[in-house]
């Protein structure tokens, strides 16, 4: 074999380990690339969910975990840790996300259940107010009170809790009175 063959084959065996170790070492950076993204994106979502934003955390959370999933399913990672690590954190994401859903949902419920408390309570004072002037003999007044509180209880009456019944039952209560108090004004 001649020195220009040996020139030449060994051109070709290099430029082949190159080419294919420029390849792996491309892949390899683009699973780290991917994994470095789903961490950004979950430290962004434990923000959020510190900041009491949950909705936005549950969307984070399981967007991370879908960049996870893609890095545990690449082949030939600088790390062969990868793959088994960014499943565990595939997973890790998902429970996270479920757990702010779950979060949203209670917080949600709890200022629907807040505000329907405070208009309970303001009923409560018109009521009041309205038993107060039907004391004094103020019977208009009492009457409008009573109307009042009526409509508020209505907004939160309901049969499918004990507040909604015990509102249900307010309401009726206040729009008798009510009227107790005009009849007692045509005398």
């Amino acid at each position: 074999m001649g020195n220009g063959t040996k020139i030449c084959l060994a051109s070709v065996i290099g430029f082949c380990l190159w080419f294919g170790l420029g390849w792996s070492v491309a892949f390899a950076d683009v699973c780290d690339d991917m994994v470095q993204k789903a961490q950004a994106l979950t430290d962004s979502a434990a923000g959020e969910a510190r900041q009491g934003r949950y909705q936005a955390a549950s969307e984070l959370y399981l967007k991370a975990g879908r960049y996870f999933q893609q890095a545990s399913e690449m082949k030939n990672c600088r790390c062969p840790k990868i793959e088994k690590n960014a499943l565990k954190a595939a997973e890790a994401c998902k429970k996270n996300a479920a757990i702010n859903k779950e979060n949203y949902r209670k917080e949600k419920t709890y200022k629907a259940e807040l505000k329907e408390y405070e208009t309970v309570q303001q009923a409560n004072a018109q009521y009041n107010r309205g038993n107060d002037h039907a004391r004094q003999g103020e019977w208009q007044d009492a009457v409008d009170c009573f109307e009042r509180a009526a409509k508020m209880y209505e907004r939160v009456a309901s049969s499918d809790t004990a507040n909604g019944q015990a509102a249900k039952n307010n309401a009726s209560q206040a729009r008798k009175l009510a009227t107790l108090a005009r009849q007692r004004m045509g005398q």
